[in-house]
């Protein structure tokens, strides 16, 4: 039997956000018995090399912007890509990418389409991928609500992400595992992981560590700035309050390492931002628990059992939250063992791409 020929595609040829994560994720955890993917990348970057390393076969190809002045850019680019789905023979097209669904939307259609929604604030092309897509897969309830209800929802499933289970373990010697990456081992750890933007609630969190400037603890902050002026910004609050208790690193490998050494995760986003804030599953993984702003999405992620929701842009509430969990132990145990139940139960990789092979195989099964 043939196996099922499936073409991916990332806008992003670096594996720094959840989407291009999740690609992998789903990747290594198909039935290759079945599936044989191979990936579109817009370049050469660390995605490539880690497809190359799993024997994936990638492509390289760029959708120009949408605009008039690019029509034969982006004329060029439909026929190449149309010819590289011809040639190979693809059964289903998925991508999280709104432009390239469309894009591939109007070309033959002996393949299936599934686009995979992973924000929860709208596109300007939503209705037009709701009337034209196979699949639409939302990682969230918060997700889904994007779409229209009165247009068609025979095509709207949610599956919720995945995180590796086996990856993503408690550590007994948590200290241990503070000072292997040389942390304070006295202090309460306190992680961010995420874009250094605005909206990812970094400044909110920063004043809470201002606020708690006079307890044991520590803020680290793991991600990269995608705006320069808000860096200056960021670290310009940070050195005029003199925060030595917070720590920016940078973009980290091998995250699991950073929470499994830390004693809280914290998501303070703002609502639209996160599909579902796959750091808070990756957390829970790890038995570390996570609290987060209660925003769409994010307040499916996170239960009264495993962690805290604190009001969105709330210095206080964020504050309020870490204390709590810092000064009670017995309740953070609690969350840790039910976070890592939850994250094997609801957000284990091997359920995701379960759910998504089934997907597959519906789509397939349809006529036409």
């Amino acid at each position: 039997m043939s196996k099922i020929n499936i073409l991916y595609q990332s806008s992003i040829p670096h594996i720094k956000m959840g989407g291009q994560k999740s690609l992998l994720a789903l990747i290594d955890n198909l039935d290759f018995n079945k599936y044989e993917p191979q990936v579109i990348v817009p370049e050469l970057g660390n995605l490539s090399e880690e497809l190359a390393k799993r024997g994936i076969k990638y492509h390289i190809a760029r959708i120009p912007a949408f605009k008039p002045i690019k029509i034969f850019k982006v004329l060029k680019s439909y026929f190449e890509v149309s010819k590289l789905i011809n040639e190979n023979g693809f059964s289903i097209v998925h991508s999280d990418h709104d432009k390239f669904m469309i894009f591939v939307s109007y070309m033959s259609k002996k393949f299936k389409t599934v686009y995979h929604a992973r924000v929860v604030h709208s596109h300007k092309y939503d209705k037009h991928l709701q009337s034209r897509m196979n699949s639409i897969i939302g990682i969230s309830d918060g997700v889904l609500q994007r779409f229209d209800k009165s247009i068609n929802t025979d095509n709207l499933h949610k599956i919720y992400n995945g995180v590796d289970c086996d990856l993503f373990i408690p550590l007994e010697d948590r200290i241990g595992q503070k000072r292997f990456l040389g942390l304070d081992t006295m202090k309460f750890t306190v992680l961010f992981v995420g874009q250094m933007k605005e909206g990812k609630g970094i400044f909110d969190l920063i004043k809470a560590a201002n606020k708690l400037k006079g307890n044991p603890i520590s803020f680290i902050f793991v991600g990269d700035f995608l705006d320069e002026s808000i860096k200056e910004s960021w670290f310009e609050y940070k050195d005029n309050n003199a925060l030595d208790n917070v720590k920016w690193l940078g973009q980290k490998n091998k995250i699991q390492e950073w929470m499994q050494a830390s004693d809280l995760l914290v998501l303070p986003s703002h609502e639209g931002i996160e599909g579902m804030g796959r750091v808070i599953f990756e957390s829970m993984a790890c038995g570390t628990p996570a609290i987060a702003s209660d925003t769409s999405g994010v307040r499916e992620a996170i239960t009264p059992e495993t962690g805290i929701l604190f009001k969105e842009k709330s210095v206080e509430g964020i504050s309020d939250a870490i204390l709590e969990l810092m000064n009670n132990n017995e309740k953070w145990n609690q969350f840790s063992i039910a976070g890592r139940k939850r994250a094997l139960e609801v957000f284990d990789i091997k359920k995701h791409a379960e759910n998504v092979m089934k997907l597959y195989q519906r789509l397939l099964n349809e006529k036409g």
